[in-house]
């Protein structure tokens, strides 16, 4: 818009004759080269949002993987653009050739969005599938970072089950415990029993290391298998409260 306005007033200060012909025509000819580079940049930006789908169905390797995840992050650029991706990538027509690597990187962006809900309830994605879709993901993929994939190695190391925290609201114990997003402070937990409207629950449960699937230093949280929490239990008192 901006060289649309500057082309303007380049005509009228030629008609009113403060430049000659001669530099008119030049600058309508810079113009003209902005509005053709514009284009291109247009259609390198659609070209590059078809891209990573392409790469994704090709990977044969980590090292193509890679490749196609640095152009998945330049155009998941906001959450419409990260939940198309993820339902690109568990469409059944995809999901049994994208590449793990690629699928954790593509779960994790969606995941790890600015939160204003989860994946299931405000996206519409069926609880099945991400459950599926985080089982068949390459770790590394899910916790790119390298102190979260350290994080995850050290909690799937240790031999004893180990203590979750889950806080939610306007639902029962059993449907909180059938969650997949849990955290290991409890401090974190009792903030996500006053985000919304309901009555709200804190819950804890215990889960075996194996079942961990994914860690991140965030919120100190961690994924697990569905259904793999443990003896789940309300507690009366949280802080929230």
């Amino acid at each position: 818009m901006g060289e649309l306005f500057s082309g303007i007033e380049a005509l009228r200060e030629a008609l009113r004759g403060h430049i000659s012909p001669e530099q008119n025509a030049a600058r309508f000819a810079e113009h003209a080269e902005i509005q053709r580079e514009h284009e291109k940049f247009q259609v390198e930006m659609r070209f590059k949002a078809k891209q990573p789908r392409n790469l994704a169905l090709e990977c044969s390797n980590d090292d193509d993987a890679e490749s196609a995840i640095i152009f998945a992050e330049i155009v998941m650029h906001d959450d419409q653009a990260k939940s198309e991706m993820l339902a690109w990538c568990l469409d059944w027509h995809h999901c049994d050739f994208v590449h793990p690597r690629f699928l954790g990187c593509v779960l994790a962006e969606a995941w790890w969005r600015p939160k204003g809900g989860s994946l299931i309830s405000h996206w519409g994605f069926d609880k099945d599938d991400i459950a599926e879709a985080f089982e068949r993901a390459d770790p590394r993929g899910l916790m790119s970072d390298d102190r979260d994939f350290d994080l995850w190695c050290s909690l799937r190391r240790r031999r004893k089950p180990i203590t979750i925290w889950r806080g939610a609201q306007g639902i029962d114990v059993e449907t909180a415990a059938a969650g997949m997003s849990w955290t290991t402070d409890r401090a974190i937990a009792e903030k996500f029993t006053c985000r919304y409207k309901g009555d709200p629950i804190l819950i804890t449960a215990t889960v075996a290391p194996r079942d961990i699937i994914a860690a991140w230093r965030g919120e100190s949280e961690i994924v697990v298998l569905q259904g793999s929490a443990q003896n789940a239990v309300k507690v009366e008192q949280a802080a929230a409260e």
